[in-house]
């Protein structure tokens, strides 16, 4: 007897060979479609958030700048026993007529000359244009173009605000309040006036 004949009897179902199925080689054009589909959707919403990203540092490293050359000015007030002042400047070499600010500022020391003559300036600081920053708006009061910092390290008669506005996202300014002794305050993103 066959083994066919005693599978067929003993009761124990038959076993039949399956042939493998014919393997597809790749994808088809519908998965190729939904796979394009996702990526675009993903990107669309990752873009945005990457400007925002971009902005927010932009912002952050101008503010690190500027909050440590006031601390700057400050102490080498003090250090150097005389005055210092932080101004705009256009070729930075010079404080600026102006109260453009986009350029760049200076720090210079102010040492008292003999009576009747200016004071001598002593270059400590220069910084150039911020980047990534669209703009830098100081507002001083008293038509003031310049903060200055006296010997004791405290602000001289000068008080004000500083806004800055990335390029890549407007919505992301910030302000940064100065008193009039030379604290700094950061103020939260969309804040407009010190306080």
């Amino acid at each position: 007897m066959s083994t066919r004949e005693r599978l067929l009897r003993s009761g124990e179902p038959r076993r039949t060979r399956h042939r493998p199925r014919p393997s597809h080689e790749g994808v088809s054009l519908v998965e190729v479609l939904i796979a394009m589909a996702l990526v675009a959707v993903l990107m669309s919403l990752s873009v945005p958030m990457a400007k925002s990203l971009q902005a927010r540092r932009a912002v952050d490293a101008a503010l690190a700048l500027l909050t440590s050359d006031f601390s700057l000015a400050r102490a080498e007030a003090i250090r150097r026993g005389h005055s210092v002042i932080i101004c705009p400047t256009d070729d930075g070499a010079a404080c600026a007529g102006k109260d453009d600010w986009q350029k760049g500022w200076l720090l210079l020391e102010q040492v008292p000359a003999k009576t009747g003559s200016t004071p001598t300036q002593f270059p400590i600081r220069v910084q150039g244009p911020l980047p990534g920053i669209s703009s830098l708006e100081v507002h001083l009061g008293l038509s003031q173009k310049q903060f200055k910092f006296g010997p004791t390290g405290v602000g001289i008669g000068t008080s004000g605000n500083i806004v800055l506005v990335p390029a890549a996202d407007t919505s992301a300014k910030r302000l940064l309040c100065i008193s009039s002794t030379g604290t700094q305050e950061l103020r939260q993103s969309g804040a407009t006036a010190c306080s």
